[in-house]
């Protein structure tokens, strides 16, 4: 089951990277965000790989609270564009 989890987690991070990638070729203006994003992309999916529990779970709760704060984040922004 880990390595099914292992193939899975890579063929994830390499979609997202190849689509990064497109969006720097019909965008060149994101290539620093691009180049963040495969950053941090490899860096967490490196922790989902670690064996270490405790790491993944607080790998996971970052992750959660990010996408919250991001989330909070566009609609504070959507709200003052308008």
């Amino acid at each position: 089951m880990n390595n099914l989890i292992t193939k899975i987690v890579m063929t994830i991070v390499a979609f997202y990277i190849l689509l990064m990638a497109l969006e720097v070729i019909n965008h060149p203006a994101v290539l620093t965000g691009a180049v963040i994003g495969t950053v941090l992309i490899c860096a967490v999916a490196n922790i989902f790989l670690t064996s270490r529990e405790h790491a993944v779970h607080t790998g996971e709760m970052i992750l959660i609270w990010v996408m919250i704060l991001l989330f909070v984040f566009y609609g504070v922004c959507s709200a003052c564009l308008k």
